[in-house]
C-alpha cells in the first residue's frame, strides 16, 4: 500500500476514536481530516528520496536553523564545532559540494537564520561574531560580521524579513523592560508597541512568518497589544490582531512554548505547537 495512504488511514482511525471519546474538538477534527485526505492523494515519499549533504560526518551537534541564499548556498546554525570534518563554530555554509566555516563563527548557539539579498542574519544565544561584540543578533555580508546596533540583552529565537525591515523574536530587554519582539530598519531598532505579554514565567516569541505585509507571531504569550491572543497573533505593520481564539495551552507541564514553528502561504498559516499540529 502507498505509505501516504497507509498513514492517512491510521490518522483517520485515530481521529474517529478521538471524536467518539470527545477528545478532539470538531473543528480540529475537520482540519486534521482534510490533511489526512490530502496526504492520501500525495506523492509517495520514501527514504530513497533523501540524499546526504556532504556525507558523514555531519554536524557534531544539533542544528536549529537553516536557510538558503539567492545563489543556492545553504546556511545552517545550531550548536556544533564541526561539519563534514570542517571546523565551524555554530554556523556553516554548504555550496553544493563542500562545507565551509563562516569566518570564526559565533561563540554561542544559533537559533534563527534569515537572508536578505547578499546578507545573512543570525540570531541566538551568543555575544560575539567573528571576534566582534554583537549581542544575540548579527549580520554576515559575505566577508565579515557586523553588529546591529547594540544587539539585544537576551536571546533571539526567530527572525523574519520584510523589505528593509528585520524582525526578531525571543526574550530580551529593551528600555529596561522585557520585550519579545523588535524591528530593525536602516535607521535603528524599535519595539512593536503595544507589545506582547503574558506567558509563563514570562512571555516569549519563538516563531515568526511573513505573508505579504503581515507578520505572524507564535510562542508563549497571552496578549498582543490589548487583544487576548493565546500564543499566536498577527502584526499588520501598525497594529495587532488575533487569529480566532488562538491556540489552546496543552498544560502547565510542557517542555517548550505552545507554538514552536510557523509557516505562511498567502492568507493561510500553519503552526506547530508542543507535540501538536494546529
Amino acid at each position: 500500500m502507498n505509505p501516504s495512504r497507509s498513514w492517512a488511514l491510521r490518522i483517520l482511525g485515530l481521529l474517529l476514536v478521538g471524536l467518539y471519546e470527545m477528545v478532539i474538538p470538531p473543528f480540529a477534527l475537520l482540519v486534521l481530516l482534510t490533511r489526512a485526505v490530502d496526504a492520501a492523494s500525495a506523492p509517495t515519499f520514501t527514504d530513497a528520496n533523501w540524499t546526504s549533504i556532504g556525507g558523514l560526518p555531519g554536524p557534531n551537534g544539533p542544528v536549529y536553523a537553516a536557510t538558503v541564499d539567492g545563489s543556492g548556498n545553504l546556511y545552517i546554525g545550531g550548536q556544533f564545532t564541526s561539519v563534514g570534518g570542517v571546523f565551524a563554530t555554530n554556523i556553516a555554509k554548504w555550496n553544493g559540494s563542500d562545507w565551509s566555516a563562516v569566518d570564526s563563527g559565533l561563540n554561542g548557539s544559533v537559533h534563527a537564520l534569515a537572508i536578505s539579498g547578499d546578507d545573512a542574519y543570525a540570531g541566538g544565544r551568543f555575544k560575539m561574531a567573528g571576534g566582534i561584540v554583537v549581542n544575540g543578533i548579527a549580520k554576515w555580508s559575505g566577508g565579515s560580521w557586523s553588529a546591529l546596533g547594540t544587539g539585544v540583552n537576551g536571546e533571539v529565537h526567530a527572525l523574519a524579513i520584510s523589505g528593509s525591515n528585520l524582525y526578531a523574536g525571543g526574550v530580551f530587554n529593551m528600555g529596561g523592560s522585557i520585550a519579545v519582539i523588535a524591528k530593525w530598519t536602516g535607521s535603528g531598532r524599535s519595539a512593536l508597541s503595544p507589545g506582547i505579554g503574558g506567558g509563563r514565567p514570562f512571555p516569549s516569541v519563538v516563531a515568526l512568518a511573513m505573508s505579504g505585509s503581515n507578520l505572524y507571531v507564535g510562542g508563549d504569550f497571552m496578549f498582543a497589544g490589548t487583544n487576548t491572543a493565546n500564543h499566536i497573533a498577527r502584526w499588520d505593520g501598525s497594529r495587532w490582531s488575533t487569529l480566532g481564539m488562538g491556540i489552546d495551552d496543552p498544560g502547565t507541564e510542557r517542555p517548550e512554548p505552545v507554538v514552536r514553528a510557523l509557516a505562511a502561504s498567502g492568507s493561510n498559516s500553519l503552526c506547530r505547537r508542543a507535540f501538536h499540529i494546529c
